[in-house]
């Protein structure tokens, strides 16, 4: 069973396409079953694989070099979400009292 909401980088649809692929023996159903993942995901995969000579648009937020950079912005975010809420709770003369001392 696959996992709802679950991001797949480009590298593992492009690989799922070609497990495909290269298991002619296979329904779809027991490629996706076999990988983890829903019918529809790879039916959209394939069909952008085979629309763009072999590759796979991604699309999504921001353009990482490596799962590991987006997940260090990731990071990044979550700590300025919570610093600003976090300072916001003072006033403005708090803000003094603590970056003047």
């Amino acid at each position: 069973m696959s996992e709802s909401g679950k991001q797949h980088n480009k590298k593992f649809k492009i690989n799922a396409v070609k497990y495909i692929i290269e298991h002619p023996e296979l329904t779809q159903r027991q490629c996706c079953k076999n990988l983890g993942i829903g019918l529809s995901p790879l039916g959209s995969w394939r069909h952008e694989y085979k629309q763009n000579h072999g590759d796979i648009p991604v699309r999504g937020s921001g353009n990482y070099s490596s799962d590991e950079q987006k997940e260090i912005a990731h990071l990044k975010q979550q700590f300025l979400e919570k610093f600003f809420t976090f300072w916001g709770k003072f006033s403005l003369s708090d803000h003094n009292k603590i970056l003047l001392n």
